[in-house]
This record gives structure tokens, C-alpha cells and sequence, in this order.
């Protein structure tokens, strides 16, 4: 962009120039525009540093450079820009630490970073930011704990933390996060047992925390989150039975429990979750006979359950989901363990 864009239009409020093709670097020359308050560069291909002096543009609420080729750390001075309520920087090569200074962001609303190349810790100071209702850091090279002062974010909806190398348990004081709709954790080196707190967030819908270490049982009172609708908890390392109120999660559609070493029957009360579409429950030790009462859910689009101990037979409940609802995948250890007449393939 040329210098004179910047120094030309000294009392311009909003510059839009998103996915437009544009190449190049920014210049310090940007800091000129001290009335601009919306910025959109997102979709070109804008490559180098940010200005250092970006933090000149006070009066900026809505900052968004994402989907560029962006590199190099986060200026340290974007902790002036104390009106900004969304800051996208995602899908760029962002490198380096976030910095402190965010935390003097006191109205940020929206704090997007995925896709970038931070690493370090996540800073606490991000709890000092009691607006944000959506934090994205997933897809990124950030280490260490989850700082417990997350919890002080009561306006929270979205949290996306995969993709990362987090590590240490779940902080009891999510549970605190009363408003929070999306939670993603998954793919990172999470451990510990899951606490219970977390089914005090009575208006989740989506819980991903597969591939992690977690290991225990899955809490009962998970029983308790009603408004459920996708629990992705495959490729840890749970233990223990189903609980049998998982009866409770009268939302639920999508149940991913695959690769764990879940064990004992498969609870007949999987039978109510009558919205269910894919059950994954393969590689456990799941003993016994398949519920018979998996026929009564009417929604399901795929069953996965081989590569564990059952016995017996695929219930004729089942199989006429096949011949007259929805269901077109259904899994299991039919070539040794168990019998059965529908399924689309044996393991």
C-alpha cells in the first residue's frame, strides 16, 4: 500500500480494503490515520511485520489483518489500543509470545489468534478482559497450564484452546463460565480427571476433548448438561463404566468415546438419547450383549462398535434401523465375537 493512502486521509474512521489482492508490507506511515476506527486487510496477501507503532491508532475498535502472510511477533504496542472490542489475526504466521500488554484491552469483545505460530504460555492476564465473549487460540505452538484466571470471564461463549501443546488438568474454575456455549480442547497434552464443575455449564452444546491423556471415569453429573449436543471425548485414556445417567443428556447427537478403556455393559439408559446420529464407541472393553434398546433411537446415522469384548448379537432392533430410519454405518466384531446379520462391516 503507498505511504500517501495513509498520510492523505488523516481523519478517514474506516478502511476496508478486504480480499481485494493486495500484496506488500505495511508502513509506520499507517500509525498517520489517528481517527480510524475500523480496519479490515483481512483475505490479501500482505506479508511482513505489523508496525511497531501500531499502538498510535487510539481510537481503533476493530482491527482484523487475517488470512494474510503476515509474520513476526505481535507488536507489544497493540495494548494501546485500549477501544478495541475484535482483533483478528488469524491465518497468518504470527510468531513469539502474546503479548501482556493485551491485557490492557479492557474492552475486547472478540480475541482471535488461531492459526498462527505462537507459543509460550497463555498469558492470565487474558482474565483481566471481562468483555471477551470469544477467544480462538487454537492451532498454534502454546505450552504450559490453562491459567485458572479464565474463569473470570463470565460473558464467555466460544473457548477454542486445541491444537496446541497444552498441558496439566482442566481448571476446576471454568465452571464458572456460566454463559459458555463451545468449548475445544482437543489435541493437546491435557490430563487429569475431568472436573466435575464442568457440568455446571448448563448451556454447552459442544465439548471436544479428544486426544488428550485424560484418564478416571466420565463424571455422573454430566448427566446434568441438558442443552449437549456433540461430547468428543475419543483417544484418551477413561476408565470405568458409562455412567447411567448419561440419560440425561436429552440434547445429545453426536457421542465420540472410541479408543478409550471404557468397560462393563453399554448402559441400556443410552436407549433415551433419543436425538442421538452417531454413537463411536469402538476400541474399549465393553463387555456383554449391544443394548437392545439402541433400536428405539430413531436419529442414528452410525454405530461404531468393534474392537471391543461384546458378545452376542446385534439386536433386530438395530438392524431394522437399518431397513427403515436413517442408519447406513453400523460397526462391529462380527468376523469372531459377535453375531450380527445387518452390519456394513466386520471387524
Amino acid at each position: 500500500l503507498p505511504d500517501e493512502l495513509f498520510t492523505a486521509f488523516l481523519k478517514m474512521t474506516a478502511l476496508d480494503l478486504h480480499e481485494n489482492e493486495l500484496a506488500g508490507t505495511l508502513g509506520r506511515e499507517m500509525a498517520s490515520m489517528v481517527e480510524l476506527e475500523d480496519l479490515y486487510l483481512n483475505g490479501n496477501s500482505f506479508e511482513g511485520q505489523l508496525p511497531d507503532n501500531i499502538g498510535a491508532l487510539r481510537n481503533l475498535q476493530n482491527l482484523n489483518v487475517h488470512d494474510n502472510e503476515f509474520d513476526g511477533p505481535i507488536p507489544a504496542s497493540i495494548g494501546e489500543l485500549e477501544k478495541l472490542r475484535e482483533l483478528g489475526m488469524f491465518n497468518n504466521k504470527f510468531s513469539g509470545r502474546i503479548p501482556l500488554s493485551i491485557g490492557r484491552l479492557k474492552g475486547l469483545i472478540a480475541l482471535y489468534l488461531e492459526s498462527n505460530q505462537l507459543t509460550g504460555n497463555i498469558p492470565p492476564v487474558i482474565g483481566q478482559l471481562t468483555a471477551l465473549e470469544d477467544i480462538r487460540l487454537r492451532n498454534n505452538t502454546l505450552n504450559g497450564p490453562i491459567p485458572t484466571e479464565l474463569g473470570e470471564l463470565r460473558e464467555l461463549r466460544t473457548l477454542y484452546l486445541d491444537t496446541n501443546e497444552l498441558s496439566g488438568a482442566i481448571p476446576t474454575e471454568l465452571g464458572a463460565l456460566y454463559k459458555l456455549d463451545d468449548l475445544q480442547m482437543y489435541e493437546n497434552g491435557l490430563k487429569g480427571k475431568l472436573p466435575v464443575e464442568l457440568a455446571f455449564l448448563s448451556g454447552l452444546t459442544t465439548l471436544y476433548l479428544d486426544s488428550n491423556g485424560f484418564t478416571g471415569s466420565l463424571p455422573e453429573e454430566f448427566g446434568e448438561m441438558h442443552a449437549l449436543e456433540e461430547l468428543y471425548i475419543s483417544s484418551n485414556k477413561f476408565t470405568g463404566q458409562l455412567p447411567a445417567t448419561i440419560r440425561g443428556m436429552k440434547s445429545l447427537k453426536y457421542f465420540r468415546g472410541s479408543d478409550n478403556e471404557f468397560e462393563g455393559n453399554i448402559p441400556t439408559d443410552i436407549g433415551k438419547l433419543l436425538k442421538l446420529e452417531y454413537l463411536m464407541l469402538d476400541s474399549n472393553q465393553f463387555t456383554g450383549n449391544p443394548p437392545i434398546e439402541l433400536g428405539e433411537l430413531k436419529e442414528l446415522k452410525a454405530v461404531h462398535l468393534h474392537e471391543n469384548n461384546l458378545s452376542g448379537e446385534v439386536p433386530e432392533s438395530v438392524c431394522n434401523l437399518m431397513n427403515s430410519f436413517f442408519l447406513n454405518d453400523l460397526q462391529a466384531d462380527c468376523e469372531d465375537d459377535i453375531i450380527c446379520a445387518c452390519c456394513t462391516m466386520c471387524h
